[in-house]
């Protein structure tokens, strides 16, 4: 879909468990969109994963990991957010003065 009013910026990402971490794998995107005035924005994770440890990962997943894995995006997304306000208002103050 174009964008013409630079409403969307996506930004790939992905991860993977490394020796033998008992994470689920990631891939996906980091999505900023802005409303039609630039007045605010909405960040939002996009993508899927896959459980580790076959069966038994499915299972805990579908018990409590679904829970974790949504609770740890918000806490990153609220990160990024964070930085992000921060970035933006060190940035306006420097224009100010």
């Amino acid at each position: 879909v174009a964008d013409p009013g630079h409403l969307v910026d996506r930004t790939e990402v992905e991860w993977h468990p490394i020796d033998g971490s008992p994470i689920p794998a990631f891939s996906g995107a980091i999505v900023i969109s802005a409303d039609e005035g630039h007045s605010t924005s909405c960040l939002a994770l996009e993508g899927t994963y896959q459980p580790p440890l076959g069966k038994t990962g499915l299972i805990f997943d579908a018990i409590v990991g679904n829970k974790v894995a949504r609770d740890t995006a918000r806490r990153l997304l609220d990160s990024i957010a964070e930085e992000m306000e921060r970035s933006h208002r060190a940035a306006f103050a420097a224009k100010a003065s």
